[in-house]
């Protein structure tokens, strides 16, 4: 049985809210069953853990944004043109999705803030 950091179910829960609550998804981008993620989730709105701490998450998202660059224009030089026009559709509809409310898969943002994954 794998055991799990408080900061890793903090992270978890955090981004289940990110996720409006959506078990199945929010599960699969942590690699995490759901019912581990569900278990936390109870646990948390019972008592039996510490609720996360609200995160700023317009900070998270430009700070991923700006990670997301950087990475991107170390690339840019050995990258293929269709590679950066694609990774721009895919960042501006992320950003369209989160700022607007869309439906769709949020940001994934690591403990660390150095990794952005899109869940696709």
């Amino acid at each position: 049985m794998k055991t799990y950091t408080a900061e890793q179910v903090r992270d978890a829960l955090a981004l289940l809210t990110l996720n409006a609550g959506n078990l199945k998804r929010t599960a699969r981008a942590l690699a995490l069953a759901p019912s581990t993620l569900r278990d936390w989730r109870d646990k948390a709105v019972r008592g039996g853990e510490p609720v996360p701490e609200k995160k700023d998450y317009a900070v998270l998202w430009a700070e991923a944004l700006e990670t997301a660059h950087r990475y991107l224009m170390e690339k840019a030089p050995e990258a293929a043109f269709r590679d950066l026009v694609v990774w721009a559709g895919v960042a501006a509809d992320k950003h369209l999705d989160y700022s607007q409310g869309r439906k769709g898969g949020g940001p994934l943002i690591n403990s660390e803030k150095t990794v952005v994954v899109f869940d696709l």
